[in-house]
């Protein structure tokens, strides 16, 4: 792991952690209501354009730019998406999976066996259905989790980060502060855009950690529930994970 100074944040920072859970799920209970939460309900960091190095966060009237984005990852998902025409633009994808298990739409039906789920089915090395990775991150000042979504660019930098940094030295990513960067990368066709590179901050105490994993299991059910939406079809030049 790139740290393993224990964190002496302060809980007061990240307001959800001010809550006794009980008094968090009866204020999310009273606000959110039955129609349950979708990723426009929530803070969100997207990726920049043109291979730029710094992220646009939201902040209190707006938005600020960060080096970094950091935050405690408290829940992730996986997502499809597949549109026959690349080049489509602002419609929505004709199949789409919220688990990378089942896609609903056409052609539907199990994610891992579909034609437009294995590599080259792109035309290059990537997939033609394209999967993100989507993080639900506690951030300071901020007691709705922000939605980061990692395109196909990111996923192996993302997968590397929770499977070689964090599982392998008995980590969860709740228990730690993460970190994300930005680099700036060329597709072969010569066009920028940007990989986050995730890295971990600082190792929370195992108390916090403990109250981490308390918030975020009641928030688990509404995001489990969440409609990620799935953005814009990407072009040609978008590059895939084998890219990076």
């Amino acid at each position: 792991m790139a740290s393993t100074e224990i964190a002496t944040i302060e809980t007061g920072a990240y307001p959800a952690l001010s809550y006794q859970p009980q008094e968090l799920a009866e204020i999310l209970r009273d606000t959110v209501g039955p129609d349950g939460l979708d990723t426009f309900d929530l803070p969100r960091v997207t990726m920049p354009p043109g291979g730029l190095t710094k992220w646009e966060v939201p902040a209190p009237g707006g938005s600020e730019t960060r080096e970094d984005l950091t935050g405690i990852i408290m829940h992730y998902k996986l997502t499809r998406a597949y549109w026959p025409d690349p080049d489509t633009v602002g419609q929505p994808p004709t199949c789409s999976s919220q688990d990378t298990i089942v896609g609903v739409g056409e052609p539907g039906g199990e994610c891992r066996t579909c034609p437009h789920a294995q590599f080259g089915s792109d035309g290059r090395r990537g997939q033609a259905c394209k999967m993100s990775e989507v993080w639900f991150l506690f951030v300071e000042g901020a007691l709705l989790p922000f939605v980061l979504a990692l395109p196909p660019s990111s996923l192996r930098a993302a997968k590397s980060y929770r499977v070689g940094e964090l599982a392998a030295f008995g980590k969860r990513p709740s228990d730690v502060l993460t970190s994300v960067s930005l680099e700036s990368k060329l597709t072969p066709e010569g066009q920028k855009y940007s990989v986050a590179r995730p890295h971990v901050a600082q190792v929370l105490d195992p108390q916090l950690a403990a109250g981490v994993r308390e918030r975020a299991e009641v928030f688990r059910p509404l995001l489990d529930r969440v409609r990620v939406d799935v953005g814009a079809p990407p072009t040609q030049a978008t590059p895939t994970a084998d890219d990076q």
